[in-house]
């Protein structure tokens, strides 16, 4: 694996209703990454392109996600811990893995907060 390739899409609305207002762009760490999007109500990122690798070459699918949402968790507006994140799938395309990740509150699932990283 020479090269990485993420990408990630988030609902941070349960981390703006916790945190009670959303964190100003310039305040967060950037990301190293080629193209990072953000959202213009919350300053969170919402895609994060071309992202320097995290996680060692030869390591899981799943663990280089679980690295790189770490690694990020500040500007996608995670917890550190990532401890209300669930991985829900893991799929394989041409060139790439898709892990996916569903934001719970205990055992419920949090509608439309969901996140992917992609691996190439």
């Amino acid at each position: 694996r020479k090269y990485f390739a993420y990408c990630c899409l988030i609902s941070v609305l349960l981390n703006i209703m916790v945190a009670g207002s959303a964190p100003v762009q310039s305040q967060l760490a950037q990301p190293n990454c080629a193209e990072t999007t953000y959202d213009e109500q919350t300053g969170l990122a919402t895609r994060l392109i071309n992202c320097s690798p995290t996680a060692a070459p030869d390591a899981a699918a799943d663990q280089v996600a679980l690295q790189f949402l770490q690694t990020h968790h500040n500007v996608l507006g995670l917890t550190p811990d990532l401890h209300d994140l669930k991985q829900v799938r893991v799929a394989r395309s041409l060139g790439a893995t898709h892990v996916h990740f569903q934001q719970m509150i205990g055992e419920l699932p949090v509608e439309n907060a969901t996140v992917a990283v992609c691996e190439r």
